[in-house]
């Protein structure tokens, strides 16, 4: 007997917020569907000793992606509702996240 349980997907609308572009993704999570789109506009790696003091001497503030023992906030940019939305608040900072280029 085979043992080829399929994962359940689902399209998922993706919206970046003040731009109204709209990617319509096909996927097994919402984390998974924003993942897909956000390697093509973000690059993630750790910073640099010169990109923190550059950054945090134009006011730059160290997000925490890290949700807090006990508590319900992800306590960063992202969190999901009830409705199985995830939302992402953009800042200020964005120009500087993008090496100084606002996406």
């Amino acid at each position: 007997m085979s043992n080829n349980k399929k994962s359940s997907t689902r399209i998922y609308a993706v919206v970046r917020k003040g731009h109204g572009n709209t990617r319509l993704v096909k996927a097994t999570t919402i984390g998974a569907a924003l993942r897909h789109v956000a390697k093509h506009e973000y690059t993630v790696k750790p910073a640099t000793q010169d990109q923190l003091v550059e950054a945090m001497e134009h006011g730059v503030k160290v997000e925490s992606a890290i949700k807090p023992e006990g508590g319900s906030g992800t306590g960063g940019q992202g969190s999901d509702n009830a409705a199985g939305n995830l939302s992402l608040g953009g800042s200020s900072n964005d120009a500087h996240a993008n090496g100084g280029n606002a996406a």
